[in-house]
C-alpha cells in the first residue's frame, strides 16, 4: 500500500470523524414567535407545525382556560406555580396570572410562544444546547382586536390586551426577524 493511498485513508477517516463531531455538538434551533394579543402566534405556529412535523413549547400559567379543551397553555394551580415560578427559565406576570416554562418543557421543542419581557429576562444560560432565533409578528391593532373578538374575548379584555401590548411592545427590538401581517392569518 502506497504512502498516498494511506493518507487519504487518514484523512478520509479523520473528515467523518470531524463531521460526526459537528453534529454532535450541533445546537438545536428552537423559535420564539413573539407577538401581541391577537397576531395569530397560536395560529401561525401550529400551521407550521402540523406542515412541517414540528412540535411547540405548551407554556404554564395560572390564567383560566378561555374555553373549555384549550390547548395553548399548561393551565396550574397558582400552589404549584409557587413552586416551579422561580426555577422557569422563561417568566412573566399579565394581569396577574404567571406565564412560565421550566427547562423540561423545552426539550424536543421547535417553537415557543413568547412575549417581550419573557424573551429579555429569559435565562440563556439554561439554554446551552439551543440555538435560538426570535421572530416577531407584527400585526395593526385593528386586526388583532377583530380577531380577539372572534375568539369571544369580552371588551374589557380587549382594551386591557391592547394598553398592556402598546407598552409592552413600544421598544422591543430584540429580534431576529420581523414579519407583517400583510393578509389575514386567519382566512
Amino acid at each position: 500500500m502506497s504512502r498516498k493511498s494511506d493518507r487519504r485513508k487518514v484523512n478520509k477517516f479523520t473528515y467523518e470523524r470531524m463531521q460526526k463531531q459537528q453534529v454532535k455538538h450541533k445546537k438545536r434551533k428552537l423559535y420564539l414567535v413573539v407577538g401581541a394579543s391577537g397576531s395569530g402566534k397560536d395560529y401561525i405556529v401550529d400551521k407550521c407545525c402540523h406542515k412541517f412535523n414540528k412540535s411547540k413549547v405548551i407554556s404554564r400559567t395560572t390564567r383560566r382556560p378561555r374555553f373549555l379543551g384549550e390547548s395553548t397553555h399548561k393551565f396550574v394551580t397558582w400552589e404549584q406555580s409557587i413552586e416551579e415560578f422561580w426555577d422557569a427559565i422563561a417568566k412573566t406576570t399579565f394581569n396577574g396570572n404567571r406565564y412560565y416554562v421550566l427547562e423540561q418543557d423545552l426539550h424536543h421543542k421547535d417553537f415557543y410562544i413568547i412575549d417581550p419581557a419573557g424573551v429579555h429576562g429569559m435565562n440563556k444560560s439554561a439554554l446551552q444546547d439551543i440555538c435560538y432565533e426570535v421572530i416577531f409578528l407584527d400585526v395593526s391593532w385593528k386586526k388583532r382586536m377583530k380577531q380577539m373578538r372572534k375568539r369571544g374575548d369580552s371588551w374589557f379584555d380587549i382594551i386591557s390586551r391592547l394598553l398592556h401590548d402598546r407598552k409592552a411592545f413600544k421598544k422591543f427590538k430584540e429580534y431576529d426577524k420581523k414579519f407583517a401581517n400583510t393578509n389575514d392569518f386567519y382566512e
